[in-house]
């Protein structure tokens, strides 16, 4: 608890100075509670993620930091945010295809803010090798980024019927 407290500090304190381009926001769901967090980041510029901002939901297990913390993107209806599309994300379910949230990949040099940092990298710098959506994959990986982009620029925008 202390290595979590310490994060927590860290982060409300970086929040305070604007220190963070991607981050909105970063904190525990409930104070009382420091397991479940969420985070809010923006779109990374000149990607068509930008200007839209995404939810993480954080799982952070009683082991951490010797083991990674859970995190999915998640919607908010009310906010208008959605699952973004991507190659290594499954928009049912934000699940995140990140080495570093596999435990063979995990290393508890690692924090919180690092993982989502990484998590905003992901956003611009997709790896078709390893996806989650094939379909988005495949179309990157035939260099149509176009296409891809036009894709994810229709399912941000998109509006919900009524």
């Amino acid at each position: 608890m202390a290595r979590i407290n310490k994060e927590l500090l860290k982060i409300r304190k970086a929040l305070e100075h604007g220190d963070s381009e991607f981050l909105v926001d970063l904190a525990p769901v409930d104070d009382s509670d420091l397991s479940r967090w969420f985070a809010v980041i923006k779109g990374p510029a000149e990607t068509p993620y930008y200007p839209y901002e995404f939810k993480l939901a954080i799982e952070v297990p009683a082991s951490y930091p010797m083991v990674p913390p859970t995190i999915k993107f998640v919607s908010d209806a009310k906010a208008g945010i959605r699952v973004p599309p991507h190659c290594n994300v499954d928009r049912r379910t934000g699940e995140i295809c990140l080495d570093i949230l596999k435990p063979e990949g995990w290393s508890p040099i690692w924090d919180i803010l690092h993982v989502v940092q990484a998590i905003h990298i992901l956003l611009q710098e997709p790896v078709p090798d390893s996806p989650l959506d094939v379909d988005m994959a495949n179309i990157l990986k035939n260099n149509d980024m176009s296409a891809y982009n036009g894709i994810i620029r229709y399912f941000l925008t998109e509006t919900d019927s009524p």
